[in-house]
């Protein structure tokens, strides 16, 4: 009850776990005095992404949306993203901010994609489709795996330092899980990025082998 901020990633990583706009408007009635700062990394990839942009209204001086355009616009090398929020909540942010913070190569390139809606959509479907496609087929070589609105998906192994090299052997890259220094409450996983068609396929022909190998 006296918790200040709250920090909800929104889907989150490495489960992809995703809390609707009820949800969150739940806790933001249970917490009436709180901040709610919602990490929208990973909204494109929803049924819902607007996200909860439509909560500003009843709530305006509590929710903070923090957004990047390093997912679905494709964008991760220029480090750019955006906050949505009260006016009085950014005036602070912003007068914390270091000059020259973007360079303006990132700005141009974020700017002319946001034209591109359509173009951001085609790509979030495909990468969606090819997503449920990879989690069902790591299901049929028997792989557990944990998949949500994202653009990954989670597979548990016996040795997740094992079977990050085993991948990368077969120039796959996967990202490192395991307890308990990472994902602790999990176990053993790796996450996995959903790619082109070409290099899922690549992947899934690795997962396969690994099976094999025993790792």
């Amino acid at each position: 009850a006296n918790t200040d901020i709250f920090y909800i990633a929104n889907p989150t990583t490495p489960t992809g776990l995703y809390h609707t706009n009820e949800e969150i408007a739940a806790m933001l009635e249970h917490y009436p005095k709180a901040l709610f700062v919602i990490d929208e990394a990973y909204i494109e990839f929803t049924t819902n992404p607007d996200g909860v942009l439509s909560l500003l209204d009843t709530y305006p001086s509590r929710i903070v949306i923090v957004r990047t355009m390093s997912k679905a616009y494709g964008l991760a090398g220029l480090r750019i993203g955006y906050i949505i929020a009260n006016p009085k909540i950014i005036a602070p942010i912003k007068s914390s901010i270091i000059p020259y913070a973007v360079n303006s190569l990132s700005q141009v390139a974020a700017c002319t994609i946001l034209d591109e809606q359509e173009e951001v959509r085609r790509r979030v479907e495909q990468i969606c489709q090819q997503r449920e496609y990879m989690a069902q087929e790591l299901r049929n070589l028997g792989y557990r795996v944990e998949v949500g609105p994202t653009n990954f998906l989670l597979i548990f192994v016996p040795n997740a330092l094992k079977a990050v090299s085993f991948f990368r052997r077969h120039n796959v890259q996967v990202r490192y899980f395991s307890s308990p220094t990472k994902a602790y409450f999990l176990g053993e996983c790796v996450r996995i990025s959903v790619g082109d068609e070409a290099s899922n396929l690549e992947m899934i022909k690795a997962a396969e082998k690994l099976l094999k190998f025993g790792v």
